[in-house]
């Protein structure tokens, strides 16, 4: 079974509705906001346990799996930009949030386009001064994701690479490292959803060669490039 649907390719959110299909626990550096279009669960915990009902904000870095043949949209927020304005606090520290389902109710009627501008309104940007050396660097990386190590990177903008990882540490809550391959690996996505072949949309992404890029999907997305070449850009 492949995913299915259409993706938005934004430079601070994706959002995709389709079908979901078979993937295994993963865990992701960004932010996901899980809307079912029928009222049923749509995230499971690691164990494959329902968590979080038919709207479930999932934090990053919290190993999942998305139920598999779920027709559903989902965003994947990037680290330090969005916070759903009203959200409650997560369960117990398991990582994972129950959201009121009513400000989304009218998003299965929607078309991609209208349901992420929908979701840009219903978030709101993170009211986090960033430093302005790691957003320098966090431009520099994001260029030409795989071209710059970020020894070089922090040389560029007055920094030693340990203090540019504590400072990313500090103001997008997850590794420098770990932000990195997400943007190699949200490039490499969305040349598979133009139409690219995998080979091809590995190098996009600056992987070494496809089966790096296949090996990163898979811990991040919990599902293999070929799985998801169905999806199809709408951006």
């Amino acid at each position: 079974m492949k995913w299915e649907g259409e993706a938005i390719f934004g430079p601070s959110m994706i959002v995709f509705t389709g079908m979901s299909a078979t993937n295994v626990a993963h865990a992701m550096p960004v932010t996901v906001l899980a809307i079912g279009h029928e009222p049923s669960t749509v995230i499971l915990d690691r164990d494959g346990r329902e968590v979080g009902g038919a709207v479930c904000m999932v934090r990053p870095m919290t190993p999942h799996i998305v139920a598999p043949d779920r027709k559903l949209t989902i965003a994947f927020l990037s680290p330090g930009h969005w916070s759903l304005a009203g959200a409650p606090t997560e369960s117990g520290g398991s990582g994972f949030t129950a959201i009121e389902p009513e400000p989304f109710r009218t998003i299965p009627d929607m078309d991609l386009a209208s349901a992420h501008e929908l979701l840009s309104n219903a978030l709101e940007p993170r009211k986090v001064e960033k430093d302005a050396r790691l957003d320098a660097a966090i431009r520099l990386l994001a260029e030409a994701p795989g071209t710059l190590t970020i020894r070089e990177v922090a040389g560029r903008v007055g920094l030693s690479p340990a203090r540019m990882r504590a400072i990313a540490k500090r103001d997008l809550g997850i590794s420098l490292s770990q932000w990195l391959l997400w943007k190699k690996l949200e490039q490499a996505s969305q040349s598979v959803a133009d139409g690219d072949g995998l080979a091809q949309s590995a190098t996009s992404g600056g992987f070494f060669d496809q089966a790096h890029f296949t090996n990163a999907m898979r811990r991040l997305l919990g599902a293999a490039p070929s799985e998801i070449a169905p999806v199809r850009n709408a951006s």
